[in-house]
């Protein structure tokens, strides 16, 4: 299924593609700064998960953002995702709130 997804994709070029709506552009081009913000402080600061894992996670988000922001292609997929994304900060939290519940 890859393949043929590749093989597909790669017959279109950008102007192939709508443009992005402006509020996705934003999205996309906000993504991409965390990203290398968040990247940046855990080089300096350190991981808390595994690095290597991290930098591999981080630098294919950026790379796919990138590329949607570039291409046009996948960029309503993306504001999908980055719903998801939403959640995060409160997945953190309970993280937080456990670890102090813990003691």
């Amino acid at each position: 299924i890859f393949a043929l997804a590749a093989v597909a994709i790669s017959s279109r070029t950008v102007h192939d593609f709508p443009p992005i709506p402006s509020h996705a552009r934003v999205s996309l081009e906000c993504m991409c700064a965390y990203l290398m913000y968040d990247t940046g402080v855990g080089v300096i600061f350190g991981f808390e998960s595994s690095p290597a894992l991290m930098l591999v996670h981080h630098a294919l988000g950026l790379v796919t953002e990138l590329q949607m922001l570039l291409s046009g292609f996948g960029a309503f997929t993306t504001m999908v995702v980055h719903l998801a994304e939403f959640t995060t900060p409160f997945l953190h939290l309970s993280w937080a709130l456990l670890r102090r519940s813990r003691g």
